[in-house]
């Protein structure tokens, strides 16, 4: 059974939190998130980005500055071709190994594991569409990243990741395209109390100008225009 399948209530869209700190303000006395991440020597391992897309600027943004070593997205609108050329053709890094995954590299039987048991869930696309492929990538300073794409549903592939021991030290979440009219990835949304249950909140949220924060996160940076056009800033778990 997945930690999705509850009866707890969800907020309305206009309950999504309020005030100021409930969204990514601009504020100048904080450094951008590449210079914070530099100027912190922060070490990350996997990034997580649902409902990626195309947007390579969370992947510039960390792996350059971040040590990281993983790099997950996850995003059932996209085909497996545009996702292998978007790995393959990535400005300053080498493929230098690409493969196709299966469920069972995930411990589980089939795609349906990566959807949750919720029909709104299947309104645009189906696991007989699923796919998933990694790609080993290298930059000329040294650097090692491997870069997974899952044609997936967001929410549920995040359980997966954590279940398998992949849970990630960062996620990326932007409500631009709102799961294409199924789920928020923000505010106390269905993967902030899947992470919660979980006991698997990361440490570091990148979040949109416009979508709404996790409880228990504070802004660290100012907002930065990413390459997608959006504005984003770092967030930190308080502990």
């Amino acid at each position: 059974m997945s930690v999705l399948d509850t009866d707890e209530p969800l907020p309305e869209d206009d309950e999504f939190g309020s005030g100021p700190e409930s969204r990514p303000i601009e504020d100048d006395s904080k450094p951008s998130p590449r210079d914070y991440l530099s100027e912190a020597e922060v070490t990350l391992q996997t990034l997580y980005y649902p409902g990626a897309r195309m947007d390579l600027g969370p992947f510039e943004i960390f792996a350059g500055s971040a040590k990281l070593t993983r790099v997950i997205y996850a995003d059932y609108g996209i085909d497996e071709s545009s996702a292998g050329s978007l790995i393959k053709s990535i400005a300053r890094w080498k493929c230098t190994s690409f493969q196709k995954l299966n469920p069972a590299n995930f411990g589980v039987d089939s795609w349906d594991a990566f959807w949750p048991d919720d029909p709104a869930s299947l309104r645009h696309r189906q696991p007989a569409n699923a796919f998933g492929c990694t790609a080993h990538l290298s930059n000329e300073l040294g650097h090692e990243v491997e870069f997974t794409y899952f044609g997936t549903e967001g929410h549920q592939t995040l359980e997966v990741l954590i279940r398998c021991r992949l849970k990630p030290s960062t996620i990326v979440l932007q409500d631009h395209g709102f799961g294409l009219g199924w789920a928020r990835f923000g505010g106390d949304s269905l993967m902030y109390r899947l992470a919660r249950d979980l006991r698997a909140l990361p440490r570091f949220l990148l979040i949109a100008a416009k979508t709404r924060t996790w409880p228990g996160y504070h802004q660290v940076t100012n907002l930065v225009r990413m390459p997608n056009g959006y504005q984003s800033a770092l967030f930190k778990l308080d502990l």
